[in-house]
C-alpha cells in the first residue's frame, strides 16, 4: 500500500485543511528553518502511533479561532486484493476499510 498525501488541519503551523502529494518515486521537502517540513515526519508519527510521538495540546495550531480539532489524515493507493491466509482472498472495499 503506497502513501498518496499527508492531510494536515489546525497541527501547528498547518491551520487550514493542507493536503501534501507524495509522489511515487521519490518526495522531497526542501525548505528555509521553521517551513513546516519537521511538522510533516512528527504528524505522521502521531498517525503511525509512533511510540516516541503523541499528540500535545500544544500542537494545536495557535491560530485556530472555531475548531478545536486537530486533523491528521493519511490518504493511501488500496491494494487490488489481500489474502488473509492462503485460502481467503478479500479486498478493504469488502472489508468495508475505505472511505
Amino acid at each position: 500500500m503506497r502513501l498518496r498525501s499527508v492531510i494536515l488541519e489546525n497541527f501547528r503551523a498547518y491551520r487550514h485543511r493542507t493536503v501534501i502529494p507524495i509522489e511515487p518515486n521519490l518526495t522531497a521537502f526542501i525548505g528555509r528553518n521553521d517551513a513546516g517540513k519537521s511538522t510533516i515526519f512528527d504528524a505522521l508519527a502521531i498517525f503511525f502511533e509512533h511510540p516516541a510521538a503523541k499528540l500535545d495540546p500544544s500542537d494545536l495550531c495557535v491560530y485556530s479561532e472555531k475548531n478545536p480539532l486537530v486533523r491528521i489524515g493519511c490518504e493511501f493507493d488500496p491494494p487490488e486484493k489481500i489474502i488473509v491466509d492462503s485460502k481467503d482472498e478479500t479486498n478493504l472495499s469488502f472489508e468495508f476499510l475505505l472511505n
